[in-house]
């Protein structure tokens, strides 16, 4: 089994520690707890969820977004752009790291209302009227209004389908300019690498870990052109595509 020990010093360089600021206590938790359990017990592994369940994932990706939040928001000049939505933003944690990186920027989380609900237990000290919360159904329910829709851990989950589903309504709330922030594990054009990504795969049902072709080639489709690639050194990389102009003809076919 993986032995963690406490160490002396410098405790925010192991991420294990609850107490840390890039602690990713609450990730290894669920995975112990509830996901190595389903693989162990996968004909009892569909089930209600309790409140309990739901704080505890929560937590796990609450832990994932301060841990890998900051280098996501600094990864790009996002100057150009002043609302943004954070699609499937769960406890607002990666939003809160987007308003701190870009002083010019306000963030709506949108996720299912039952996530809205329970959020307070994860809400911060320091209160940021930037960042608000709206509830709904990505598929289902129309789209704040923004000019920069963030995809954090959002696109593996699904399958190629179900993302031009999401991907058309994203691009007809987009107007030129409009960027989409896509933050994931890459594989590498093998898929292969990272091994980090492949274990990930092993509890994912509809969805895949994708390479950035796979996810240009994904997006292309839907009238978005990839501006920056940034390969952080953190547990997610990002891609910033942005809805380009149309392209008009003028009488003699040319091209302006």
């Amino acid at each position: 089994g993986l032995i963690l020990e406490k160490p002396t010093d410098k405790q925010d360089a192991y991420p294990h520690l609850k107490d840390s600021p890039e602690t990713l206590h609450g990730y290894i938790l669920q995975c112990n707890d509830m996901v190595w359990p389903l693989f162990s017990h996968l004909e009892n592994a569909v089930r209600e969820g309790t409140n309990e369940v739901k704080i505890r994932f929560m937590d796990a990706m609450h832990s994932i977004a301060r841990l890998t939040g900051k280098d996501v928001a600094t990864a790009f000049d996002l100057s150009p752009y002043n609302m943004a939505c954070d699609n499937g933003g769960c406890t607002g944690a990666m939003a809160y790291e987007f308003t701190k990186a870009h002083p010019g920027l306000s963030v709506i989380v949108f996720d299912l209302p039952q996530v809205i609900e329970v959020r307070r237990h994860f809400q911060p000290k320091e209160n940021d009227d930037r960042v608000s919360f709206v509830g709904g159904r990505f598929f289902k329910d129309d789209l704040p209004k923004a000019d920069l829709y963030i995809l954090a851990r959002i696109l593996h989950d699904w399958s190629d389908e179900k993302l031009n589903v999401l991907l058309s309504k994203l691009s007809k709330m987009c107007t030129p300019g409009c960027g989409l922030l896509v933050s994931e594990i890459f594989l590498d054009e093998e898929r292969k690498r990272p091994s980090r990504a492949l274990l990930q795969a092993l509890s994912m049902t509809e969805g895949k870990q994708r390479s950035t072709t796979e996810y240009r080639d994904l997006l292309e489709k839907h009238g978005v052109t990839p501006k920056h690639i940034k390969h952080t050194d953190n547990l997610l990389d990002a891609i910033l595509f942005v809805k380009e102009k149309k392209k008009r003809e003028g009488t003699c076919g040319q091209v302006w």
